[in-house]
């Protein structure tokens, strides 16, 4: 599952990585909508969801841009026919004004209105990268942001990022930010989970490195972003015939890492992405019934 959303019904609304369409879970039955049984667009996967007190569903995919659902007619809006400047769309949500605020992997952060599109990107606003992965909204209408380099805010007139360097947070990469009811600001990042009150943060969870694992587990490649190598890691606790292969976004496999067996442990192996475009790889460890997977980020 990549990401999940919930309508005034009680509806679940879901995407599944690497898996093309939308799903919907009503308590009892599974609803699948892609473009073989229903007028879904396109073959991406859908990776951030939000639903307007309308109901209409608000869906970022990988590469088919921004699409709405109102469960009767989908509309997409992508560089050909609407003022957004990517079709990777990682984040979307909806503010109080019904404004939708639109989260690209390498172009910033898009606003809007029903009718107008707004850019904020690296070179007309305090963001610093443009790399964002996810959007969510506080009861000040406050915009945060988690981006590849730190926790963005936007108050309307000023944007704010914290990283490594200004703040408590100690890991740039925010996979995802939610609010909670009480204005705290919860953060997914690649060594762990932080929460953010106010200006400070309050708890600062690591994911730390297993001398002897006990579990299996793939590891955040690291750096990431990169260019144009990166080192990923993972640990097996016994003895294990494991395959590790790198793939693009269409499911095409780019790169075998590991094909052979290991010994207990942590081990680390390097990816080279020179000959490689950019954009987002997704690597998975196959190792007896575990199997797990995670993205990683090429910029040249």
């Amino acid at each position: 599952m990549k990401t999940v959303a919930a309508d005034a019904k009680g509806n679940i609304w879901f995407g599944a990585s690497m898996t093309p369409g939308l799903f919907k879970f009503d308590g009892k039955s599974l609803t699948v909508y892609n473009s073989s049984n229903s007028g879904f667009p396109g073959e991406y996967s859908v990776l951030s969801i939000s639903i307007d007190d309308k109901g209409n569903k608000w869906l970022g995919t990988s590469y088919q841009g921004l699409i709405k659902y109102n469960d009767t007619t989908w509309t997409v809006y992508d560089k050909s026919n609407s003022g957004l400047p990517s079709d990777l769309i990682k984040g979307v949500a909806v503010d109080q004004y019904g404004n939708k605020w639109i989260g690209t992997l390498n172009s910033g952060v898009i606003k809007f209105d029903g009718k107008n599109w707004t850019a904020y990107n690296s070179s007309n606003s305090g963001i610093s990268f443009n790399g964002i992965l996810s959007i969510s909204i506080d009861k000040k209408c406050n915009v945060w942001v988690g981006m590849t380099n730190g926790l963005g805010k936007f108050d309307g007139q000023t944007w704010t990022v914290f990283n490594h360097s200004n703040s408590g947070l100690d890991a740039d990469w925010i996979e995802s930010v939610i609010v909670d009811k009480d204005g705290n600001k919860w953060m997914a990042t690649n060594k762990g989970v932080s929460v953010l009150k106010g200006e400070g943060v309050l708890v600062d969870v690591k994911t730390d490195k297993i001398t002897h694992p006990e579990i299996f587990s793939l590891e955040q490649n690291y750096p990431n972003p990169f260019n144009p190598s990166t080192k990923i890691s993972f640990s097996i606790p016994e003895g294990r015939f494991v395959k590790l292969t790198v793939y693009d976004m269409l499911g095409k496999e780019t790169a075998v890492l590991a094909n052979e067996y290991r010994s207990v442990g942590m081990h680390t192996v390097q990816f080279d992405g020179s000959s490689l475009p950019s954009g987002i790889y997704i690597y998975t460890l196959q190792a007896g019934q575990f199997r797990d997977s995670r993205k990683l980020l090429l910029l040249k």
